[in-house]
């Protein structure tokens, strides 16, 4: 993504986002599309997408909140690495 700052740059990175939106629309509907991979690339871009409104929350002077991306990226990374969802529950005694 752009590191532009300012209004120009903020359009430039919305329109660059836009183009990423219909490139994944585009693979979702190919043939062979891997579900696990579009998640994974849609997910990569919300984060993007979170990274700009946060850089435009602090340009407004309003503090960032929520987890970093390093955070979220340690997240998906233990998560992503089974097949399928895992639930951690106790068994009945």
């Amino acid at each position: 993504m752009s590191e532009t700052s300012g209004p120009a740059g903020a359009g430039r990175q919305v329109a660059e986002l836009e183009a990423r939106l219909a490139a994944l629309r585009q693979a979702a509907r190919s043939k062979g599309a891997e579900p696990g991979e579009l998640l994974d690339a849609a997910l990569t871009e919300l984060d993007g997408a979170v990274d700009l409104l946060r850089a435009a929350q602090a340009a407004d002077g309003e503090p960032a909140a929520g987890a970093g991306a390093a955070e979220r990226s340690l997240l998906r990374a233990a998560f992503s690495s089974g097949a399928q969802p895992r639930v951690l529950a106790e068994a009945p005694a």
